[in-house]
């Protein structure tokens, strides 16, 4: 997607593979996914920072109660 696509266009392809794997019950992906939005964010002007960082947000949270039931 880096190559393919540009700008704004490439945080959401980000998210959208982020909400994939989150649909597919794999938060840990998604967590991946949401770290490399933010940080894509960073460098490029957007206005999904925000959206970004509450459901990277949640999926910590997620990731932390699936560590919680491990122990």
């Amino acid at each position: 997607s880096a190559r393919l696509s540009c700008g704004q266009e490439h945080l959401e392809v980000l998210e959208a593979r982020a909400r994939a794997a989150h649909r597919r019950g794999d938060a840990a992906a998604a967590h991946r996914q949401l770290e490399k939005a933010i940080a894509a964010a960073a460098r490029i002007p957007n206005v999904m920072g925000a959206r970004l960082a509450r459901q990277l947000t949640e999926t910590r949270a997620i990731l932390d109660a699936a560590t919680d039931l491990d122990h």
